[in-house]
């Protein structure tokens, strides 16, 4: 049985003080109340806009809509160029890799890949 004292631990890192563990524990349940919060905000959002446009979708000229689709694919295309460009923790991995090419290359032709 561990003295008691701030300096025990409770059932984690030996060397961190019951109250900074405490604290830590609280700090963690704070974010995930700011991620859900963040969530339900962009949800209710997000259905606002998708009722306002549903309610008035018939009203609005197909010329509009045909270009608001365009200007939404070539930001979404431009904003994910972005990110691979400047955030290389978040690429996506290539299908092929040169190496996989190069062994696939020097197979014999009738064994398949």
């Amino acid at each position: 049985m561990a003295p008691s004292g701030s300096t025990s631990a409770v059932g984690g890192d030996p060397f961190i003080p019951r109250n900074a563990q405490a604290q830590q524990e609280r700090a963690q349940e704070g974010n995930v109340g700011r991620y859900v919060l963040s969530g339900a905000a962009a949800l209710l959002i997000v259905s606002a806009a998708v009722s306002l446009i549903a309610l008035v979708w018939d009203q609005i000229p197909d010329v509009v809509k045909v270009t608001a689709l365009g200007a939404v694919a070539v930001t979404l295309v431009a904003a994910g160029t972005a990110v691979n460009k400047t955030r290389e923790r978040l690429r996506v991995a290539a299908a092929t890799s040169r190496a996989r090419a190069v062994r696939l290359a020097s197979w014999p032709s009738s064994a398949p890949p």
